[in-house]
């Protein structure tokens, strides 16, 4: 899979993107918000975008839901995949909420779950 993250936090940065490579995957990671609505845009297609609520801002995107609509403005069907230690934050419907701290195992039931669903049923 292709998966674009977006942390500022480089321990949890280098343990998500190492356990994903391990995987096989591909990984792009970027620590702010411009940067990652850049990537995203330049790198396109991506199977998941799995951003942090709060990152480096940019000048567009300050935080993650930033980032979430920004991306769903232009592609709705794009999976993605907020996590936060935030335990208030409330995303749209069709984006899943990993709350920190989280284990990688509940990473892959997320992402394999989003993949079994529908693209209509998450509109």
């Amino acid at each position: 899979m292709r998966i674009l993250i977006c942390e500022d936090d480089p321990l949890q940065q280098e343990w998500l993107a190492s356990r994903l490579r391990h995987e096989g995957d591909f990984v792009c990671v970027s620590e702010q918000g411009d940067q990652a609505l850049a990537a995203w845009q330049e790198g396109r297609p991506w199977d998941f975008v799995v951003t942090d609520y709060s990152f480096i801002p940019g000048e567009k995107i300050k935080n993650g839901l930033d980032l979430v609509r920004e991306i769903h403005s232009v592609d709705p069907s794009q999976r993605i995949i907020v996590q936060s230690g935030q335990s208030h934050l409330v995303v749209p419907p069709d984006v899943r909420l990993l709350r920190k701290p989280y284990s990688f195992r509940r990473v892959v039931r997320t992402m394999t779950t989003m993949q079994t669903l529908s693209p209509m049923l998450l509109l």
